[in-house]
């Protein structure tokens, strides 16, 4: 075998192996699970609210990350057979920064509702972008209120 057919096996061996660490290293920052957000309780107050109102959501939570991202708010309600519908509210950007923190959300309930009086509950869904390439979800409902016309 000549120096060059040795040299051309070494290269080759190296890039193959370093082909397959970084597809590991990818696989790993693209697999590996990810908290955001710990610790993260809603509550609303749980009278009786009515449409159109503002109602006004208690948040306490733990980030951990400094990611931002979008927050989703939707007002659930229960259906005379048990099941849950859901009402966009509004939505905001989800930049708080990475810490414990205690924040107050003021929201309005939707002016048209069926099937009034219902019992409902706030839910919210936050959108992190942690990577250009990877997105996360945080998921959260507040406790349940009545809400009537």
């Amino acid at each position: 075998m000549t120096i060059l057919q040795r040299l051309l096996n070494w290269v080759s061996m190296i890039f193959a192996t370093s082909l397959v660490i970084s597809s590991f290293v990818f696989a790993y920052i693209l697999l590996t699970p990810i908290d955001v957000v710990t610790d993260w309780r809603l509550h609303v107050d749980p009278t009786t609210h009515h449409t159109g109102s503002e109602v006004v959501v208690h948040a306490t939570y733990k980030k951990l990350k400094n990611v931002g991202g979008t927050s989703y708010y939707y007002l659930e309600c229960k259906t005379s057979r048990g099941s849950l519908v859901r009402y966009p509210i509004s939505q905001s950007e989800g930049n708080r920064p990475k810490g414990s923190g205690e924040v107050d959300i003021p929201l309005h309930l939707p002016a048209d509702l069926p099937s009034l009086p219902a019992l409902c509950r706030i839910a919210v869904s936050v959108d992190y972008t942690i990577y250009t390439f990877r997105k996360f979800v945080e998921n959260n409902e507040s406790n349940y209120f009545r809400v009537e016309e």
